[in-house]
């Protein structure tokens, strides 16, 4: 009698302690999910989760959003309900060849890749990180670099002024590093 008690009450304690690691599983999944949703929704960047659509000779020639966050609905101009379940080019028509060939590649290497291209559709450059999350789906993360190229274009063209302005020989110019050594100077300043 006494072993048959020891026997039921072992059976029922494993029975517990398999329920109870099912229930802290469970929490754990809960809070992780909370964790990456929370990180998903605040990210600054555009994100998107697709499913690659690739034709008979393997070339992607579209995608289904099937997530994306509140950044990529701002570059998008439409809310998450108006983007979920729609194709790539249902959306975004003139989509760049170019990043149907890297959502192509990645999805089926595995191997992530990053693009920069200009979008006409959105007149706006582009950064992008896309990898592959599970086979078949690539994700992407986009940032709106459009700033960035404008301050280099800048950039570019202040540099081709001060070398017009160096190469003209209207006044002497002379650059020196923060050591004193003289590092360059035009020929108006040589003589």
């Amino acid at each position: 009698m006494v072993a048959e008690f020891a026997r039921r009450y072992r059976h029922k304690a494993a029975a517990y302690d398999r329920e109870a690691a099912l229930r802290e599983s469970q929490e754990a999944l809960r809070a992780s999910e909370k964790s990456y949703r929370l990180l998903f929704q605040s990210l600054q960047e555009g994100f998107y989760l697709a499913e690659a659509i690739f034709d008979h000779d393997g070339q992607c020639r579209d995608g289904v959003y099937l997530d994306v966050n509140p950044a990529f609905e701002r570059i998008m101009g439409r809310p998450r309900d108006q983007i979920i379940g729609k194709r790539i080019k249902e959306l975004v028509p003139q989509i760049n060849p170019d990043w149907l060939k890297v959502f192509g590649k990645v999805t089926l290497t595995g191997e992530a890749a990053s693009h920069q291209a200009y979008s006409e559709v959105f007149r706006q450059h582009f950064e992008a990180f896309v990898f592959r999350p599970v086979p078949g789906r690539f994700g992407v993360l986009v940032t709106d670099i459009t700033e960035r190229k404008r301050a280099e274009q800048e950039l570019r063209a202040s540099e081709v002024r001060l070398r017009r302005f160096y190469e003209s020989e209207l006044l002497g110019v002379i650059y020196w590093s923060m050591d004193g050594v003289i590092t360059d100077a035009n020929d108006k300043f040589l003589n």
